[in-house]
């Protein structure tokens, strides 16, 4: 155990800790509220996460009045806002992160083994180990984000864009499946150009582009069982274009495990990518589009200490 997983552990109960939440959040709605989840304390505070909300300006002002746990309570989205306003902090400066799972399909929870009840999730941030969490930085021309799960790019944009809150309430986690469904009439080929770091060209016609650090997409589909947030690496999966029949192939050999073995899936582990793409290629990043073209990625090793689950390896 390192040392400051044993420090985490000595501190139950009596962390200052910050809780960003998000009141639109599947499993949220379904209780009465976030207080049957997170204790009332003069060392819990809880804020929800609102348009309005600077979270970069709240943590440097949290980070100053002494709190060293920021946890995430909603869905992928939360978490990738969370992360995102971390980064914005200096590295020395950064406190450790937790996540309560309470979203529709709470992908990097599941790769970091936390528990789907968000009462032993709540414990978990209290009790458990911590280990030094990848980040992903994800750079367009205008403007720079991070992601701790997945980028997809491609025709997966078009099942995201077609998922609504709504959606997500009636259907759950088949709402992926659903959105899939809806954007088979609309596949389209993309011409890219990948230059692996900064050293080796691959040329492709692809349907679909991940750019991996967690394992699981779309309702926990293995669609990146090689990938790992601690190994400094991120998991480039193309999925090339072919008849429709090809594509009913590979989403079976999605189903049963072993889809990277397809002829038609190519995976590539590397620290950095730069990805040129016709036409444009727009990404979903941990399940929010991004409107503008990414240019490069590029892995940040360890970038955020993550609170993960007992059975994680």
């Amino acid at each position: 155990m390192t040392t400051n997983q044993v420090a985490l552990k000595n501190k139950v109960r009596q962390m200052k800790t910050l809780v960003i939440h998000n009141p639109r959040s599947g499993k949220l709605k379904a209780m009465e509220s976030h207080g049957d989840i997170i204790p009332k304390g003069d060392s819990v505070k809880q804020v929800a996460l609102e348009p309005s909300i600077d979270l970069p300006d709240l943590f440097q002002k949290e980070v100053e009045e002494g709190t060293e746990l920021i946890i995430a309570a909603g869905g992928d989205g939360t978490v990738n806002a969370v992360a995102n306003a971390l980064m914005g902090l200096a590295a020395d400066r950064r406190p450790a992160m937790g996540i309560i799972p309470l979203g529709t399909a709470n992908d990097f929870a599941w790769t970091l083994r936390l528990p789907d009840d968000p009462h032993e999730a709540w414990d978990l941030t209290q009790t458990g180990i911590t280990r030094n969490v990848d980040v992903i930085e994800m750079t367009t021309r205008e403007q720079q984000v991070h992601f701790v799960n997945l980028a997809a790019g491609g025709n997966s944009v078009k099942v995201t864009e077609s998922i609504t809150d709504e959606l997500k309430q009636q259907w759950g986690p088949l709402v992926y499946v659903r959105g899939a469904v809806e954007a088979i009439s609309q596949l389209e080929s993309y011409q890219t150009k990948i230059l692996v770091d900064d050293s080796t060209t691959i040329e492709r016609s692809v349907w679909s582009v991940l750019v991996a650090n967690g394992m699981t997409n779309a309702g926990r589909l293995l669609v990146a069982p090689d990938a790992s947030p601690f190994d400094g690496l991120v998991d480039l999966i193309l999925i090339e274009d072919g008849s429709l029949l090809d594509l009913a192939d590979v989403s079976a050999n999605l189903m049963l495990g072993n889809y990277l073995e397809h002829p038609l899936v190519n995976l590539v582990k590397a620290k950095s990518l730069t990805i040129e793409s016709t036409p444009p290629m727009r990404f979903t990043v941990d399940g929010e589009i991004v409107d503008q073209e990414p240019v490069r990625f590029r892995v940040i090793k360890g970038a955020i200490r993550m609170v993960v689950g007992a059975t994680h390896d």
